[in-house]
C-alpha cells in the first residue's frame, strides 16, 4: 500500500511539537514510580540517629506562629549548637527537635537554648532527651 500524503512544513513543526510532548509526558510518568531519594542535609531518622551515636533533643518552644518563626528558632539553635544535625521546629507543634553528637545535660542544654531563642521574644519550655 502506497499513500502518497503531502506533509508540508506546518504539518512537520506540529509533528515534531507532539513527539516532544510524548516524550515529556513519558518522563513525568515514570518520575511517579521512582523512589525518592533522601535530599541533602535531611534530618536523620530516629534509629538511625540513636545509632550513629546521636542525641536526640526535643524542645517546647511557646510564641510561634508561622513558618517565619520557625526559621528563627532554627536559627537560634544552631547558633548555640553548631554541631548540630537534622535542626526541625514546628510552630503548629509548638516544638523543635535536633540531634547533638556529645552526650550534654538538660541543663547545659537548656541554659544555651534560653540564652539563644528567649532574646527573640519565645518562650523555651521543656528540654527532653531522648
Amino acid at each position: 500500500m502506497n499513500a502518497n500524503v503531502p506533509v508540508n512544513s506546518t504539518d512537520k513543526i506540529v509533528l515534531i511539537l507532539l513527539a516532544v510532548l510524548a516524550v515529556v509526558a513519558v518522563r513525568i510518568v515514570i518520575s511517579f514510580f521512582k523512589p525518592d531519594k533522601p535530599k541533602a542535609g535531611a534530618k536523620p531518622h530516629r534509629r538511625s540517629a540513636k545509632a550513629a551515636g546521636l542525641t536526640e533533643v526535643i524542645v517546647g518552644i511557646d510564641g510561634m506562629m508561622c513558618g517565619m518563626c520557625e526559621a528563627h528558632i532554627k536559627d537560634a539553635i544552631r547558633g548555640q549548637f553548631p554541631q548540630a544535625k537534622g535542626v526541625s521546629a514546628s510552630h503548629v507543634k509548638g516544638q523543635a527537635i535536633f540531634y547533638l553528637p556529645e552526650q550534654l545535660t538538660t541543663e547545659a542544654i537548656a541554659e544555651a537554648l534560653h540564652a539563644g531563642i528567649d532574646p527573640l521574644g519565645y518562650t523555651v519550655g521543656d528540654v527532653i532527651i531522648g
